[in-house]
């Protein structure tokens, strides 16, 4: 089976207009709002290079925490640049040129092929709009009826009701469960909300059949809002993946629910 990455998109990085713009609203801010910002910056590169180099030992462990601490650097760098009045955009696109003249082409084509494939732009808009994962979930209301059922249980209405008639003991059928799938989160891009349209509802569980193009982080950032919480889908798939930055087209993944 072929492999599902991508090549590079050289495109993203190369392109001048959109860097060059965001170049010269870094450059003009003031030096106090510079030095805070390009502070946070050093501290992503760093964060991100351990990022990189803990992916050849594939260790799971290790690899979650430097992964959060990647995430947490770049969390305080979208805030520097908020406090300056930065869009995330110009941001990520300064973050991605800083990394590009600091370390190469070459080091962002590695990037792209860990942590489960990530995109440093798709994360930066993960960090800058946090939401609950349980938002991505049609809830079908059994949950409050649940808890009011719970809420029930000591309750002794037999002091203050009649006896239903006889007639009237039989319940109701239930009505049947009907499965229910991901739904698009607020900010999602387009390959995300094309990711939700393919997952399929197989009784309780949710899959995907791997395509051209996708990516662990890619499905993790579409279904839970973080592509770093890739590795929740490797972990639920170790009997089909080998490793997290490698995807077979036309192999079935289980996604866990939020």
């Amino acid at each position: 089976m072929a492999d599902a990455r991508p090549e590079l998109d050289q495109s993203a990085i190369t392109l001048p207009g959109p860097f060059m713009l965001a170049q010269a609203t870094i450059d003009s801010l003031d030096d106090s709002e510079l030095r805070r910002l390009n502070y946070y910056n050093r501290r992503a590169l760093d964060a991100l290079s351990l990022v990189v180099e803990s992916a050849s030992s594939r260790d799971i462990i290790e690899q979650s925490n430097v992964n959060t601490k990647f995430r947490s650097s770049i969390s305080r760098l979208v805030d520097a640049g908020r406090r300056s009045g930065l869009p995330v955009e110009t941001v990520a696109m300064h973050f991605v040129e800083a990394v590009t003249e600091e370390f190469g082409l070459d080091f962002m084509e590695r990037v792209g092929q860990v942590a489960g494939g990530l995109d440093v732009i798709t994360l930066f808009r993960n960090v800058s709009t946090p939401l609950d994962p349980r938002t991505s979930t049609i809830d079908d209301g059994t949950s409050f009826l649940n808890a009011l059922a719970e809420a029930s249980e000591d309750l002794d209405l037999g002091k203050h009701l009649e006896a239903p008639a006889a007639e009237n003991a039989a319940q109701a059928p239930e009505a049947p469960v009907v499965p229910v799938g991901p739904r698009p989160l607020p900010n999602a891009s387009g390959p995300e909300r094309i990711i939700v349209d393919r997952i399929e509802v197989e009784g309780d569980e949710w899959t995907i059949v791997v395509r051209s193009g996708d990516s662990l982080a890619l499905i993790a950032s579409a279904v839970y809002g973080d592509s770093l919480a890739y590795n929740i889908i490797y972990q639920a798939n170790r009997n089909v993946l080998n490793n997290p930055n490698t995807l077979n087209i036309g192999v079935k993944l289980r996604i866990p629910k939020p």
